[in-house]
């Protein structure tokens, strides 16, 4: 990454970069999977077999089990606990042996567990670890008891399984056993892998600033499912659909309720509306204070294990005055500064920082819930206010929740950001009405669907009803008398308003199924070189309507390579006869990168079906939007992964 500052703070800078001495840093644990439950139910010998797949992490540093000894002889025993990779016989990764009191109620037994031993291969993350374990006293093996969570012979699909990646086997036989339950009582430390730094939104919306909330320079969210979270980390941004606001805002909670308001303290004007992002603390999602140790001029230094010496990162930041109570009335961007290899948070403005001024960081690096956007000639909209955003989460979806921040690299934006959805598409502004000029770099969040809205509201007022189709891809449809066959689809416009209408008459949301290409990308796993390294490229497809139902072969997910030529390979398919509403289907290649020899190859993502499918008269299988079922990734996009 190029260190370029612009003319106003070079000089502010170049002191800091010369002087600056990072500290050392060592990756601290953190839980990569917690079971466990403030009263556990001993319900298993400790004989039986665990094993955890898909491991989310790339070291084991302590594992804690619910054990106890029931209605057994209680005492001190030795534990011991063994993980081996893939099979229950696999190459030894970790173990412990601890002296603990088991009796009854059960208590938690903490494992510190020995790896890194020349002898012991490393543990790799998302691969199957397998657990074991011996009680013993006085040199003779014992019974005892682990707690367990899910119902015994229950195999529960992904979406409701009360305990995801843990199995509990009849025994410990070679290769995994026999399956006897989902579920244990089981927590893991160990470091994380950067591929979960960012964690999932819990809830995405749009406050609408008003009378009923306004309280000179605050603005008060009502909404259930914030009230009472004071642990959320909030990401906000203005969002056109109403009112321009040129002013920065923050956030903070106060009485059981969080609050929006202006950093200058002037008057919060009515008929904003703001985007809202909610999500729980985790690896990658963080509070940062500017605390006067990591306090240099405008700019406050991050410290955090995976992003020190990380410039492709993509991080989203927001104001957040819980913390700190210091105020910072200047809009805010962020910076990687590649002298000392650290991200820092900076005011463009090149006001000074504040002392104790605090942040919500959300650190993204596998593009899961997050893009970087960069104007460009091709993207600024005639009159180069607006630029438009390109992403399959977004396009055609007026119901998206999005936030912006400015992540500078040699070209900075003094203004607060706002996004404005028109003509089909997001795009991103300057909240000061002064024109975006080409080449600045954008992180873009990507808040989930708003669940606890209704997909199809309706409204009677005497003999008028009116209905709103808050689904982005849902069908209105409409039934006299409540009879079958439904009557015709009401596909345009929002609302839909009918005058003197039957009392019997009645609406539905109709959804057919949409397997839709939603997304594919790519991200740097290894980097040898400034310009070169590996890549993995992960492409994913969702069931944006209703369930999908099919028979074998007649539907095909593949991922292919085009060359400049024109010449196709296919590197990755899969069949699918079933997808639910707003499941996932995903396929990952690995291949090794360079920036500056590669040629211009193209990668696509497609759903191909049989052309039986039309006439099978099946409307489980029918898709009904063809058009979002392939999608390309260009070489020179993942270029700029290296630049």
């Amino acid at each position: 990454m190029k260190n370029i500052w612009f003319d106003r703070v070079i000089l502010a800078l170049a002191v800091a970069t010369l002087t600056f001495s990072p500290p050392a840093v060592t990756a601290q644990p953190v839980t990569l999977l917690n079971y466990l439950s403030e009263s556990p139910v001993l319900g298993d010998f400790a004989t039986r077999g665990i094993y955890v797949t898909n491991y989310p992490g790339t070291s084991i540093d302590t594992v804690t089990l619910s054990m106890g000894r029931g209605g057994l002889i209680t005492g001190n025993f030795t534990i011991t606990l063994q993980a081996r990779f893939n099979t229950f016989d696999g190459p030894l990764v970790a173990e412990s042996s601890v002296i603990a009191f088991l009796g009854n109620p059960p208590t938690n037994v903490v494992f510190p567990m020995l790896k890194d031993l020349a002898s012991n291969p490393p543990v790799q993350y998302g691969t199957t670890l397998c657990f074991s374990i011996t009680v013993t006293q006085g040199g003779m093996a014992h019974a005892a008891y682990i707690g367990t969570v899910g119902v015994l012979d229950v195999d529960y699909p992904d979406a409701t399984d009360p305990c995801p990646l843990v199995v509990q086997t009849i025994d410990t036989t070679p290769p995994l056993s026999t399956f006897r339950r989902d579920g244990m009582e089981i927590k893991i430390t160990g470091d994380a892998h950067a591929a979960d730094l960012s964690v999932r939104p819990v809830q995405s919306l749009i406050h609408l600033t008003g009378a009923a909330n306004i309280a000179g320079h605050i603005s008060t969210i009502n909404d259930p499912t914030l009230n009472g979270r004071s642990d959320l980390k909030l990401f906000i941004t203005n969002n056109r659909a109403g009112l321009p606001h040129n002013r920065s805002m923050a956030v903070y909670y106060s009485s059981n309720r969080w609050r929006i308001f202006n950093e200058d303290l002037s008057p919060m004007p009515a008929g904003l509306r703001i985007n809202v992002v909610a999500i729980k603390p985790g690896v990658g999602v963080f509070n940062h204070n500017s605390s006067p140790t990591i306090l240099d001029t405008n700019f406050t230094i991050l410290d955090h294990p995976f992003l020190n010496g990380n410039p492709d990162a993509r991080l989203v930041i927001s104001r957040d005055w819980s913390v700190g109570n210091s105020y910072n009335a200047n809009p805010t961007g962020v910076w990687y500064n590649s002298g000392p290899q650290r991200w820092t948070v900076f005011n463009p403005s090149v006001v000074p920082m504040p002392a104790n001024t605090n942040f919500n960081i959300h650190a993204d690096l596998n593009g899961a819930h997050s893009f970087t956007h960069l104007t460009n000639a091709g993207n600024l909209v005639p009159g180069g206010t607006l630029s438009r955003l390109d992403h399959p989460k977004l396009n055609l979806n007026p119901n998206a929740k999005i936030t912006v921040t400015h992540d500078w690299r040699g070209v900075y934006v003094d203004s607060p950001l706002g996004v404005k959805y028109e003509n089909g598409r997001w795009h991103v502004l300057r909240e000061d009405g002064v024109n975006l000029a080409p080449n600045l770099r954008f992180n873009i969040l990507i808040g989930e669907p708003n669940t606890a809205s209704p997909p199809l509201e309706i409204a009677n007022t005497g003999s008028q009803i009116t209905l709103w189709n808050h689904h982005p891809l849902g069908i209105i449809q409409h039934s006299g008398n409540l009879q079958p066959p439904w009557g015709p689809f009401l596909t345009s416009g929002n609302p839909h308003t009918f005058t003197a209408i039957s009392p019997r008459d009645f609406f539905r949301l109709f959804l057919h199924p949409d397997p839709a290409v939603w997304s594919i990308g790519a991200r740097i796993i290894r980097r040898d070189s400034p310009t070169a390294g590996r890549v993995r490229i992960l492409a994913e497809i969702r069931n944006l309507g209703g369930s999908y139902l099919s028979s074998p072969g007649l539907q095909i997910l593949s991922l292919s390579e085009r060359l400049p030529g024109g010449d196709t390979t296919i590197l990755a398919q899969q069949d699918f006869t079933s997808l639910a509403t707003g499941a996932n289907l995903s396929l990952t290649i690995e291949r090794e990168w360079s920036s500056v020899i590669e040629p211009p190859r193209e990668y696509i993502l497609s759903i191909t079906y049989s052309p039986s499918i039309a006439s099978d008269g099946i409307p489980t299988n029918d898709d009904c939007h063809l058009q979002n079922n392939s999608r390309t990734l260009i070489g020179s996009e993942i270029h700029t992964l290296f630049n």
